[in-house]
């Protein structure tokens, strides 16, 4: 069934151009049933699985525009969801273009947002989150507690302003008054407890690339092309990182420019290990049987 916009008249140059807008509904809706949603607490793996996804993956593999930085090989749900801006008309066009979309997410299972940062959905993107809620394939990567805390430590730069590793992972950064462990317990816990949803540890995809490969094809409804499975190739400076961004249209890396020299070694105390075993605790004692290295 075709949703016909009402005819948009332009005058340019004293010429009258009528453009009919025509969308069909259904394409929406076949979209996002071959969609698959990466989602992840931040600095868990993110980029990686996506860029283990395209690497392998040709159906899922967008490429990218030559001599521009932006990575177009996915698309940023947590960003289009509280803009007013098509996902069809804006910069996000190119991951459309594929058999099967990927698309990243920070927020909770019902694409809530927990983080003070993320901006609430707007109205004219809630039927796009409600199609992707009912219909996507979801897949949340984790990582250790410990290991997430120090990756957000050193990726925020606000060791640069005197703030310490202990004073940061007690910050509160949660809608809902938490601490930074809290935020990271409450994630897991949504997540790890959501249906439909193939859980896959940051480790596992490092030590078990095939194995991961067979789990998110089955899990995907794709085939299994029986051939070596490759993990991306990390860059190893930001200088190598932002040229191979800007010159190629297959990027290994679509992962944020986070390079320093300066990133400081973390020392765990116990009084943060205690912290960080009562916080996850106060949210749900059961993550401590992941054996997930909460602590």
């Amino acid at each position: 069934m075709l949703d016909l916009w009402l005819p948009l008249i332009k005058v340019k140059y004293g010429v009258t151009v009528i453009m009919y807008m025509v969308k069909e509904k259904m394409n929406d809706k076949i979209r996002a049933e071959k969609s698959i949603v990466i989602a992840s607490h931040p600095r868990s793996g993110t980029h990686l699985l996506i860029d283990f996804i395209r690497k392998n993956i040709p159906e899922a593999s967008a490429l990218k525009k030559r001599f521009t930085f932006k990575s177009e090989t996915y698309i940023d749900l947590d960003d289009i969801l509280g803009l007013e801006e098509s996902i069809h008309e804006g910069r996000y066009r190119a991951g459309l273009t594929i058999d099967r979309p990927i698309y990243k997410t920070h927020r909770l299972p019902d694409y809530e947002e927990p983080f003070q940062y993320l901006a609430p959905i707007v109205e004219s993107q809630k039927a796009l989150a409600n199609s992707l809620q009912r219909e996507a394939k979801h897949i949340y990567v984790y990582r250790d507690l410990t290991k997430v805390m120090i990756s957000l430590y050193q990726y925020s730069g606000v060791w640069n302003q005197g703030v310490g590793f202990s004073e940061f992972i007690r910050e509160v950064r949660g809608r809902q008054g938490l601490s930074r462990v809290g935020c990271w317990a409450l994630h897991m816990t949504k997540w790890c407890g959501h249906e439909n949803t193939l859980l896959m540890n940051f480790s596992d995809i490092i030590t078990e690339p095939l194995n991961a490969y067979l789990a998110i094809t089955e899990f995907c409804d794709l085939p299994s092309v029986h051939r070596s499975v490759q993990l991306p190739v990390a860059p190893k400076t930001l200088f190598e990182q932002r040229i191979k961004r800007f010159f190629s249209s297959k990027p290994d890396s679509s992962g944020i420019f986070s390079f320093s020299n300066k990133m400081p070694r973390v020392t765990l105390s116990k009084e943060d290990l205690d912290f960080m075993k009562q916080e996850v605790n106060e949210v749900n004692k059961s993550l401590f049987k992941l054996n997930i290295g909460v602590c």
